[in-house]
């Protein structure tokens, strides 16, 4: 396109791009949509909140339904395990993943809270730190 001048000026009127994204930070600068470099970026800036657990909407009703629990995580430590549905965290009900993303972002990392979950049919609430 840099050759046909029309054919850009097209692509900046449609897309209101001017150009290729580029993305920098102390370590690296990233041009274009390398999903995977932008991926390790994010997870070096990535702040607070952090579980451990891999999640999806819980299908039976409100909740986020534990698929995953990484190791040595807050989420293991507090003793979130596979199969369990988040319902409450930090005293907000969690009705999917989105909600749960909102309100661990703001958790302040290595802050004392509480997690409730339901495990075989049993509501526990759990302690994450």
């Amino acid at each position: 396109m840099s050759v046909d001048a029309d054919a850009a000026r097209d692509m900046v009127q449609r897309t209101r791009q001017m150009g290729v994204p580029v993305i920098a930070d102390e370590q690296e600068a990233i041009v274009g949509f390398d999903m995977p470099r932008l991926q390790r970026m994010a997870a070096r800036h990535r702040r607070g909140g952090g579980l451990g657990l891999k999640v999806t909407d819980f299908k039976d009703g409100p909740g986020a339904y534990v698929g995953g629990v990484r190791e040595d995580s807050p989420g293991a430590r507090a003793g979130v395990e596979v199969g369990d549905v988040i319902l409450e965290l930090s005293g907000r009900a969690v009705s999917g993943v989105a909600d749960l993303e909102q309100i661990a972002a703001r958790r302040p990392p290595g802050q004392p809270t509480s997690m409730t979950v339901q495990r075989n049919g049993e509501t526990r609430t759990l302690i994450l730190r």
